[in-house]
């Protein structure tokens, strides 16, 4: 069935849009401010909010012993925060070990409800040009490399790491050890990774929260989630507006954007949160193979 959701306020990178979205089913066919001329049933969004589905990464998967715990991880996880997509973090001892890691997590994940790819962790000491050709082969779209120490960072050979990411160009995203010395970490990252033109983020990947838009673009993440566009897939939250009574006045981000207050949750086109209550869709998940990293960035 087509419909119109009509007349949203849509939050694109961090603004408030007034929005109407043409859908048909799982599917979002136009985008505009308005469809006066369009005679498809409306469905009046004018006091809600809107954002798209959340990305949220995820440090690796947990040992369920039970199918209730397996479905209580992602609800109160994910789908209760307004997630849908997940970035999973691994871990590895040996690179002859990725396939059959990488093959373990795709197995745990085979019942999800959630869409998702991997990341992998990489300590900066076992970052190497055979780990990177083997991430290339799997499609691994980020590594996230560990470092306690400008140090460990000045020691990658470079030069051949850039050469071994080319051309999927997985980017490099940072996990500084030492909390107490992030800041000076990350600047120091960002001055080294940028120096030898390294495709890489700057800032490290908060656990189960929205991850930032550049992060979803120049992993390749963008436009499939996280963004809703004309010919995307329809997986949005809509939250209420709190000032139901003050009109013309615009909310603040961080007032409306908080987990009890969303009213409901969209992924493909389905139902899977009405205010407190979780629709769980099993095996709903999907693997999102990306094919090129940043290639609309």
């Amino acid at each position: 069935m087509t419909y119109i959701i009509d007349r949203v306020r849509l939050n694109v990178n961090g603004e408030w849009k007034n929005t109407s979205l043409l859908v048909d089913r799982e599917k979002i066919l136009a985008v505009k401010p308005e469809f006066k001329q369009y005679r498809y049933m409306k469905m009046a969004a004018n006091p809600f909010y809107m954002t798209p589905s959340y990305v949220f990464y995820t440090d690796g998967l947990p040992e369920i012993k039970s199918g209730d715990e397996y479905k209580n991880f992602f609800a109160r996880n994910f789908l209760q925060k307004g997630c849908t997509f997940l970035i999973v973090g691994l871990r590895f001892t040996k690179i002859s070990r990725l396939d059959e890691i990488v093959e373990q997590a795709r197995k745990f994940l085979r019942k999800s409800p959630l869409d998702y790819t991997f990341a992998l962790q990489v300590p900066a000491k076992n970052l190497s040009v055979p780990l990177v050709r083997k991430t290339k082969r799997l499609k691994i779209p980020a590594l996230l490399i560990e470092f306690k120490d400008v140090v460990e960072l000045e020691r990658i050979p470079w030069g051949w790491v850039r050469e071994a990411l080319f051309p999927y160009n997985s980017p490099l995203i940072p996990l500084p050890a030492d909390d107490a010395q992030a800041d000076m970490l990350l600047a120091a990252w960002d001055m080294i990774v940028t120096e030898e033109k390294i495709p890489h983020v700057k800032q490290t990947l908060p656990e189960h929260k929205p991850v930032p838009f550049e992060v979803l673009k120049k992993t390749g993440i963008y436009p499939k989630k996280g963004y809703l566009h004309p010919g995307g897939e329809l997986s949005y939250n809509l939250y209420w507006s709190k000032q139901h009574d003050t009109a013309g006045k615009e909310e603040d981000a961080d007032h409306i954007l908080q987990e009890n207050n969303i009213v409901v949750t969209v992924h493909k086109g389905k139902l899977v949160r009405v205010l407190q209550k979780i629709f769980y869709r099993e095996a709903f998940g999907e693997e999102l193979l990306i094919n090129r990293p940043a290639f609309f960035q």
